[in-house]
């Protein structure tokens, strides 16, 4: 039974370093096709995308940035957070309130999901809405416990559903939020892959 017990362990470990590393080629890829398409658009769509990005930022500036973000990485809205960012670059907006804002907002939503997955259970609406995602989001902290946040704040699994997970299973609020810092520097840097890859398509 030992000898069983030590391949499972081993067994475990090893897909949750597979899993990991298929998580952190995600990312990369994720960031390179952002830098990419950012280009490709700046070469090509320039004078569309300027003018919808202008649009939108002139329409609703740093407060839809701020609730449009709070709003994905709280619900798992459609409309993905980099969409914000997208418009920001495109409309020329300041770098440093635009990443600031973003991330603020993100970890904002997050804390609004924490508190749907503490309060869950004894809400029957949050129960049912969460429902869908509930297997999932169980079997993700299971695996990776206070890490899922961490994990979520930078790869493509969703933010919210590991900030619902936290919440679900008693993650402590001071270190839940701690953990979602690692939101900052994640915003930061697909703000500039998408700058930079419209910088890129305006040297063609």
């Amino acid at each position: 039974m030992e000898h069983d017990s030590t391949e499972f362990d081993t067994s475990t470990a090893e897909d949750d370093a597979t899993t990991k590393r298929a998580l952190a080629l995600r990312t990369v890829l994720g960031l390179l096709v952002v830098f990419a398409t950012m280009a490709m658009a700046s070469l090509f769509l320039k004078e569309t995308f300027t003018t919808i990005g202008t649009w939108i930022w002139e329409a609703y500036g740093l407060a839809g940035l701020f609730i449009g973000t709070a709003l994905a990485d709280a619900f798992t809205i459609p409309i993905p957070v980099d969409i914000y960012l997208v418009a920001a670059v495109t409309a020329n907006a300041p770098s440093l309130p635009v990443i600031l804002l973003g991330s603020s907002a993100s970890i904002f939503g997050g804390c609004i999901a924490w508190w749907i997955g503490i309060y869950s259970e004894r809400i029957p609406f949050i129960q049912g809405f969460l429902q869908r995602y509930k297997v999932k989001g169980e079997a993700l902290f299971k695996k990776w416990g206070v890490a899922t946040v961490a994990v979520a704040a930078w790869t493509p699994l969703p933010f919210s559903l590991a900030c619902w997970s936290a919440g679900a299973f008693n993650m402590p609020f001071g270190r839940f939020l701690l953990t979602s810092l690692n939101r900052i520097p994640r915003i930061a840097l697909y703000y500039y892959a998408i700058k930079l890859g419209w910088m890129a398509g305006n040297l063609g």
